[in-house]
């Protein structure tokens, strides 16, 4: 789809080009896309090359037309003067009619004369007229011509912005189904099982997509929590972890903190109900020793949640302080 953007914007550009009667600039894409870059060149020199053979037509229409405009502008003045010097000849002729030394078929053939150079006069001057009116409209239709090859791009440039949008739409919806199909790992690790393994399968809302025990950064630890304890524990208390692995006698335990508590309870295989309680670690090793004593993905181990603080007399009285408790309450 990059490639079929950027054709399409050079050859937009290729036309904005034509309609502003400038030289386009392919230099974003000259060198990602050499070959597109040459094909829109080629069209641009074929639609060049097109518009000036129909101009250099209407161009040499023109240049005939002034030719027989200049030839005519030629014989009008011509016509003129020899049609002033017949009616003066004529009105000699006349005169000598009356007195009788010039016969009347003179005067007859000089006056028929004179109406043939008046008559080739008035066709010179409907030639001429005729002859502007076409020098006129052959300018109309060059300026036409150009108007034509700029509406001409125009329409193909509206089309292929058109196809750009939609395209770059595509492009947006197709980056958004990757974006909403595509799960990051919160932390860098190792997959430890695929609840759902089956093409085309479907997850269930809330439902476990991959199970990934981490490798670097804090060690997490996963635990069951009893219902009945649910309402002691919240995110961010503090938490004690015996690893299996590590002997609690010889290594003790690793501090860590309740980042988060499932929403909802989950049940074992043999129908035990709990809550998920996931603890931070503080260190992924013991005796500050990570070469040597790091915990490793996979390890098994006991948490214990700190929930709060007695004092020794808080222990003694709380025979006492649960009577008047329950003295002052209510059923």
């Amino acid at each position: 789809m990059k490639a079929q953007e950027a054709s399409l914007k050079l050859t937009i550009e290729r036309l904005t080009a034509l309609i502003e009667e400038r030289e386009p600039d392919y230099s974003e894409y000259e060198e990602s896309y050499p070959a597109v870059v040459a094909e829109q060149r080629a069209q641009l020199a074929a639609a060049k090359k097109l518009y000036f053979q129909k101009r250099i037509v209407l161009e040499k229409e023109s240049e005939q037309i002034a030719e027989q405009l200049k030839s005519i502008n030629r014989e009008l003045p011509a016509a003129a003067r020899q049609l002033k010097a017949s009616q003066n000849e004529l009105a000699i002729l006349e005169k000598g009619q009356k007195s009788g030394s010039i016969s009347k078929i003179r005067v007859l053939e000089m006056r028929q004369t004179i109406a043939s150079i008046e008559a080739e006069v008035e066709q010179d001057k409907g030639k001429k007229a005729v002859l502007i009116n076409q020098a006129e409209s052959t300018v109309l239709k060059i300026d036409q011509l150009l108007a034509e090859a700029k509406l001409e791009a125009s329409k193909e440039r509206s089309k292929a912005v058109d196809e750009l949008s939609a395209l770059r739409a595509r492009l947006r919806s197709g980056q958004a189904k990757v974006s909403n199909t595509l799960v990051t790992s919160p932390v860098k690790g190792l997959i430890q099982s695929l609840p759902t393994t089956k093409k085309g399968g479907v997850i269930q809302p809330a439902g476990t997509i991959v199970e990934i025990v981490p490798v670097e950064g804090r060690a997490r630890f996963k635990a069951k929590l009893s219902p009945r304890d649910i309402g002691f524990v919240s995110v961010g208390q503090s938490a004690r972890v015996k690893v299996d692995a590590f002997d609690y006698s010889r290594f003790g335990a690793l501090k860590g903190t309740v980042t988060n508590i499932s929403p909802t309870t989950s049940q074992t295989e043999r129908g035990e109900i709990y809550y998920d309680v996931t603890v931070d670690v503080e260190k992924a090793y013991f005796r500050d020793n990570p070469e040597q004593f790091t915990i490793l993905p996979g390890m098994t181990g006991e948490v214990d949640i700190t929930t709060g603080e007695k004092t020794v007399f808080q222990y003694l009285w709380k025979p006492i302080y649960t009577n008047v408790s329950r003295a002052f309450g209510e059923r």
